[in-house]
């Protein structure tokens, strides 16, 4: 495996137009990441001091910032190249190109070393996670912006959009999963500070018979160096251990989905037989079909 090439202090000190001792300060301080383990002569990322300009306001004179760099994404090549004559043809200050595989990715990425990759979540679902995953794991390139071409399903597998969606607005619905919210500029803002990794015993966990537990954590770190605590819930309010307390929050749900999509009385009349375990078995399908009718 190639040896990956970072940057000295005085390298980042030209990119940053600090002195070197500054550069080491901010080293020194956590506040600029730096590879310290053994004798490093060039411990710093082009990726890391990029992230580290644009979280302070500092000005990054990167040699290569002549243009905006975007990788596309794309299983399908007549769609990928398209997309790639529309942004070089839009702008000049733009350069495009297409990759068509997860492998593809990973090399171009290294290549090209882009500021935006474009990805099609019509691509396997799990090749998409891993191009993501490939990202923002390397120090070197999670500063690069990920921008998924995403609808209502896949939203709902992305735990960034998820926690991004909850500290905005509170609690998280089905509405909340529309293009009408996704396009909130202030989600993918919150989604490009997230950093998610496997906890094993999570995974472990839900793979066990008698646990199946479902198990995430969130801790949030501020820009003043505070955090705050890491809170862990290993059965959410859905899983089967919790069942006294989901229940009413399902029926809670059924209800308001209900009313909102059908008539009042109709919906009195399906919200009744189902309170009643001997009427909702005497009701056919066809009689239940009937009353969901608008």
């Amino acid at each position: 495996m190639a040896q990956k090439t970072g940057l000295s202090s005085n390298e980042v000190a030209n990119l940053l137009m600090y002195s070197p001792v500054t550069v080491c300060e901010w080293m020194q301080n956590g506040m600029l990441h730096a590879e310290v383990s053994g004798v490093i002569k060039r411990p710093f990322t082009m990726g890391d001091v990029a992230q580290f300009a644009r979280e302070n306001s500092k000005q990054f004179n990167r040699p290569d910032r002549g243009k905006l760099r975007v990788l596309i994404v794309n299983s399908d090549v007549q769609s990928a190249s398209r997309l790639v004559e529309i942004l070089d043809t839009l702008s000049e200050s733009t350069e495009a190109v297409a990759v068509h595989s997860t492998f593809d990715a990973g090399r171009k990425i290294t290549d090209f070393r882009p500021d935006v990759v474009l990805v099609d979540s019509q691509m396997l679902r799990q090749e998409s996670l891993e191009i993501c995953r490939l990202i923002k794991s390397d120090h070197a390139t999670r500063h690069v912006q990920i921008v998924a071409v995403l609808d209502p399903a896949d939203r709902d597998h992305c735990l960034q959009y998820m926690v991004a969606i909850g500290l905005l607005k509170g609690n998280l619905q089905a509405e909340h999963y529309e293009d009408n919210v996704a396009s909130d500029p202030r989600v993918d803002a919150l989604r490009e500070k997230m950093e998610v990794s496997e906890e094993e015993r999570f995974t472990r966990e839900y793979l066990e018979p008698d646990k199946r537990a479902i198990g995430n954590s969130l801790q949030v770190f501020y820009n003043d160096g505070s955090s705050s605590e890491e809170v862990v819930v290993d059965y959410p309010v859905g899983h089967r251990r919790r069942r006294d307390e989901g229940i009413p929050l399902l029926k809670a749900k059924f209800e308001r989905y209900l009313r909102g999509h059908i008539n009042a009385k109709k919906a009195e009349q399906i919200l009744t037989i189902c309170t009643d375990q001997q009427t909702f078995e005497n009701t056919s399908v066809t009689q239940m079909l009937a009353l969901l009718q608008h």
